[in-house]
């Protein structure tokens, strides 16, 4: 991943995992029509740009089950990979 693209994918993850961005991302998949069956190419590629937003966002499970059902309230969590970029396990020295 270039410096670049790790940048916009801290920002997409720092946006998407506050309320305001769950809020957004709910919004999204209504509109790209994410849980529609495809009827158009038009519709998939709508649905290409909500993939993209997730994968970027790198919401947890949870907040993703979240999202998926439709509710607006989740506990945030750390995003996943600042919890260790040393690549060093928990509780080693």
């Amino acid at each position: 991943m270039t410096p670049e693209n790790a940048d916009l994918v801290r920002a997409y993850r720092l946006f998407f995992s506050s309320p305001d961005g769950m809020a957004v991302a709910m919004d999204l998949m209504k509109f790209c029509k994410f849980r529609s069956p495809i009827a158009s190419e038009k519709e998939e590629g709508m649905r290409q740009v909500f993939l993209r937003v997730l994968q970027f966002s790198q919401l947890s499970d949870e907040q993703l089950i979240v999202l998926f059902a439709g509710r607006m309230t989740f506990t945030p969590t750390e995003p996943q990979n600042e919890r260790d970029t040393s690549g060093a396990s928990a509780g080693t020295a």
